[in-house]
């Protein structure tokens, strides 16, 4: 379940499940592949990982933003 507010920007998320999530930029290079995770509500989750392994491109993916300026997305 999302619940947001236009307002101040703010968005939350209740047990989010991604199964074999692919991001893939406009030019074809892929800059998430095959992520899976379950966030858990109310658990502190940790997303690390070297410098270019996708970590943002992920989150705003998740976001809904789509990682703007890496020409992905519509």
């Amino acid at each position: 379940m999302l619940a947001s507010s236009t307002s101040s920007q703010t968005a939350a998320w209740r047990d989010v499940i991604v199964s074999e999530l692919t991001v893939e930029t406009k030019t074809g290079e892929v800059v998430v592949d095959g992520a899976s995770m379950w966030l858990r509500s109310g658990r502190l989750t940790l997303l690390v990982g070297p410098a270019g392994s996708g970590k943002t491109v992920l989150l705003e993916t998740l976001a809904g933003r789509m990682g703007r300026g890496l020409g992905i997305g519509s």
